[in-house]
């Protein structure tokens, strides 16, 4: 009825929980399909797949002059390229860069630009833009095709 005293006991037990420990796995490395260099002069072309320039029907990029005279890179063979910007990207920031088969012109570009791009066989890669051509100098370029598309 609530007229008697009563009295309670509390008392706290510890208990002991795990903490959960983060474990990351380290990535694996992409691997590398070709890699180099290349100069290229107006009309030549390149197989990024294997580093070969001159194999018409396995070429991935060119060096054209356009009706403007303006030098430009034509992705051939339904290769694919695209501006990446100045740092370099891995095969994961290539994978996720919009290339298309437009030319890209490089007196839009500087030294030391970064593309990414496809080759005509889907593998992905990096190409950068060492020195552009001028007046009968080449175009010198570093490329990098990962194995994996």
């Amino acid at each position: 009825n609530g007229d008697a005293p009563f009295w309670a006991r509390i008392q706290g037990v510890a208990v002991s929980t795990a903490t959960p420990t983060v474990t990351i796995a380290p990535s694996a490395t992409p691997v590398v399909e070709a890699s180099g260099t290349a100069s290229l002069m107006p009309d030549q072309a390149i197989d990024l797949d294997s580093g070969q320039s001159g194999q018409a029907d396995e070429d991935d990029l060119a060096l054209e002059l356009n009706g403007e005279q303006q030098y430009q890179l034509i992705p051939l063979n339904n290769a694919r390229i695209g501006i990446s910007g100045t740092s370099r990207p891995g095969i994961t920031d290539c994978s996720g860069t919009l290339v298309a088969t437009d030319p890209i012109r490089l007196s839009e570009q500087q030294n030391g630009m970064y593309l990414c791009y496809r080759t005509n066989h889907g593998l992905p890669g990096v190409l950068l833009l060492v020195k552009l051509p001028a007046q009968g100098a080449p175009l010198e370029l570093e490329y990098l095709t990962w194995a994996a598309p």
